[in-house]
């Protein structure tokens, strides 16, 4: 096949190597379809990814759609049309056939309402304007950035102003906004600037863009051009009304922004959505300049013209999160008042979160209670596990009850009717079990509860926790699990028999962004074989993120070969090593590079942590000047530590864990200094002494920390019951063995 055995030939092409396809004749190529019916289209693929001269790319895409399988014709067909697009712009004179492209594709595919956006642009880079514009229909309008865009260029090109101005001035500002603006700008000069308003309009647009790249102060040098003369073309398009207060917000202006919004609120003729943003933006401003009880009377304010639901929501978080501002305390009746109109409670997760730290630093304990008894009708289970199992802790540390009768904990609230708790522990019994028995909410606090009630947490039925992967010495389990494709009984959808196609060519890399695309199309079975895939290519990270999209799908039944594939054992032996080697708990190693890294050993954050541990350069540096003569370090030919060596990295950060450890003497103050710092940790510990550490976590007003050190305990007793048969509530019990039963 092309001057090599066919053996050879699929060899090379499942390792990427198609230099033997390049240096053949184009004309030959057809006997790729011999091989695999989609070896046109993924030895394509190869070649865009390689940068392979243009004609070479076109012709195998060209391949691709006569010869590959539905999918693969698909996306060969999108492939190739975005390259002709991009050659016409360019200025090739081939617009004829990329217009035949497009026709082709809508005739084979014309169900595919995903592509408009490329089929819009294709049009226009080919002159076609009025085609492209006959793409979105008042039934059917333009749903998405890209197809909003594409619209807005054929109105500009077809003169449909007030199709391009509503655009320009109503429409959420996106990326593709500053493509579109200055495209109008430059391709019809008189468009923007005709007419008495242009100019102001012109102006009001870029405003527009600059607040959207956070070019605050321009945003505001344009908007106050434009508004001068009046504000009445601003308050006419409430998107730009609230680009303007985002631009007072953020540019340094916040005062004179709010003066500004109050002022023009009071004037009677406006629509509620002009007033209720006003009102809201207004309260904002304020907030960011420090005026919290302004702000709060603003928001109340803008309540009774709020245009829908999710600005109601809106609204009534900052109405709530500005009372707990002020005092913990106030926010309770706010809470009364409010809670029943809650629409979507998980807007509201994040401020009850940290309005329980609030209350637990304030020893706010009545109001604890009052707030739980609030929200348990309305808010996620998982803030109905934490307030549960915080309440519970309070109960049974002596905070609520010891001055108080505890009978006021009943009333119905424990679901035990009109009997009253008998004492302090089987109240707190009480409330560990509903945490316990919250089966959709936080793991973390369910395995709490578990330790607390002594009973057994299994997160997979007794029948599958029966099925395990075959066990090994000290840590049962392989690194990862037998494929799914392995079960005789396991049928494949196309689409997954598809993007499994990847990994044949060297291309696994790749596949997690096809699967988005696919979601809709791959069953509970495809997701599991494509997470086991990743996995034995060593792309633990996808596996993790694959099943983890199966987990979210409504009524998802956990598996144990799900749960395995979720908390994967990747670098088994470093981490065992590294563990062994400083004294740190195995599963509490996995559970930190699973957060940290997913297993990913060449990631660096934006911050610039690097590795599996996610370790800075410095830090790194400074501990290797320590312990480089007690472990083997990896250094990179230039010099300086290879952080993206998994060994290295794990024996680095293991050794400056266990450090954290031994200096704060307790596992979870060392996970929040490895993540916010010994100094702030030692600080926030000095300022709650007196606060058990389960009940210091909820404190930390960090919410990356605080959520850090609860996920990594909660992914460290996952390791201990899958890997070593440990019951979770002892693993549980171990990071808090002051706290245990």
């Amino acid at each position: 096949m092309l001057g090599l055995p066919r053996a050879e030939a699929a060899a090379r092409l499942s390792v990427g190597d198609i230099d033997f396809v390049l240096e053949s004749k184009p004309s030959d190529w057809n006997v790729l379809a011999s091989l695999d019916e989609n070896a046109p289209f993924f030895v394509a693929l190869r070649a865009d990814r390689l940068g392979a001269p243009e004609e070479a790319r076109s012709a195998l895409l060209s391949l691709a759609w006569d010869r590959s399988g539905s999918f693969a014709r698909r996306e060969a067909a999108r492939m190739l049309i975005e390259l002709e697009s991009a050659a016409v712009r360019a200025g090739s004179s081939e617009k004829d056939n990329l217009l035949a492209s497009v026709g082709r594709y809508e005739r084979e595919f014309p169900s595919d309402r995903g592509a408009r956006a490329l089929l819009g642009s294709a049009r226009l880079s080919a002159g076609d304007p009025a085609g492209a514009l006959s793409l979105f229909t008042a039934e059917d309008p333009a749903a998405t950035g890209a197809e909003r865009a594409v619209q807005a260029l054929a109105a500009a090109a077809e003169d449909r102003r007030i199709v391009l101005s509503s655009y320009l001035y109503d429409a959420p500002v996106e990326a593709e906004y500053g493509r579109v603006l200055a495209a109008v700008a430059e391709s019809a000069s008189g468009f923007l600037g005709g007419g008495p308003q242009g100019p102001a309009l012109e102006r009001i647009a870029r405003a527009r863009f600059a607040v959207f790249r956070r070019s605050y102060a321009e945003a505001l040098s344009f908007f106050r051009e434009s508004i001068s003369k009046g504000p009445d073309f601003v308050l006419a398009h409430p998107e730009t009304l609230a680009d303007l207060g985002k631009a007072f917000q953020y540019g340094g202006a916040a005062d004179e922004g709010a003066d500004l919004f109050e002022s023009w609120a009071s004037r009677s003729t406006l629509t509620d959505s002009s007033r209720f943003r006003l009102l809201f933006y207004a309260g904002r401003m304020r907030r960011s300049s420090g005026d919290t009880e302004a702000a709060n009377r603003l928001f109340a304010r803008a309540l009774p013209s709020v245009p829908d639901d999710t600005q109601r929501d809106a609204c009534l978080w900052y109405v709530l999160d500005g009372a707990a501002a002020l005092s913990p305390v106030s926010a309770v009746p706010l809470l009364r008042k409010y809670v029943p109109l809650w629409k979507n409670a998980d807007s509201f997760s994040d401020f009850l979160e940290s309005y329980c730290g609030a209350l637990v630093s304030g020893k706010y304990w009545r109001e604890l209670v009052e707030t739980f008894r609030l929200i348990r009708p309305a808010a996620e289970p998982e803030v109905v596990a934490r307030y549960a199992y915080v309440i519970g802790r309070a109960v049974e540390e002596g905070y609520i009850g010891a001055d108080r009768p505890l009978e006021m904990l009943g009333d119905g609230l424990l679901g035990n009717g009109s009997d009253k708790p008998r004492s302090r522990i089987a109240v707190a019994r009480s409330f560990f079990r509903i945490a316990f028995e919250s089966d959709a909410a936080s793991f973390y606090y369910r395995a709490l509860a578990s330790a607390k009630l002594g009973e057994s947490l299994d997160p997979v039925p007794a029948e599958a926790a029966l099925n395990r992967f075959g066990a090994d010495d000290s840590a049962a389990g392989p690194a990862v699990p037998p494929p799914a494709s392995a079960k005789a009984e396991t049928v494949h959808s196309p689409a997954v028999d598809f993007l499994l196609a990847f990994f044949d060519y060297g291309l696994g890399d790749g596949v997690y962004g096809y699967a988005l695309y696919f979601l809709g199309e791959l069953s509970a079975d495809d997701l599991r074989s494509l997470s086991a895939r990743f996995a034995q290519e060593g792309l633990p990270g996808d596996s993790i993120r694959t099943v983890g999209l199966l987990a979210r799908r409504p009524g998802y039944a956990l598996t144990r070969a799900d749960m395995e594939l979720m908390y994967p054992r990747a670098y088994p032996l470093e981490i065992r090593q590294a563990a062994s080697r400083w004294g740190l708990s195995e599963d509490m190693l996995f559970g930190l590079v699973r957060i940290e890294s997913a297993f990913m050993s060449s990631i660096v954050s934006r911050a610039g942590a690097e590795g599996l541990a996610q370790l800075m350069r410095p830090t790194a540096e400074d501990v290797a000047r320590r312990i480089g003569k007690q472990v083997e370090l990896r250094y990179l030919p230039e010099g300086g530590l290879d952080l993206s060596h998994p060994a290295t990295n794990l024996a680095l950060g293991a050794w400056y864990l266990s450090n954290l450890n031994e200096r704060l003497k307790s596992p979870v103050l060392s996970l929040f200094a490895y993540n916010g710092g010994i100094t702030r940790v030692r600080r926030w510990r000095s300022a709650q002494a007196g606060l058990p550490e389960d009940l210091f976590l909820e404190t930390v007003p960090i919410k990356e920390t605080r959520e850090y050190a609860s996920k990594v305990l909660a992914s460290a007793a996952v390791y201990g019951y899958l890997y070593r048969n440990e019951p979770l509530a002892r693993v549980v019990a171990g990071f808090f063995p002051a706290t245990a039963q």
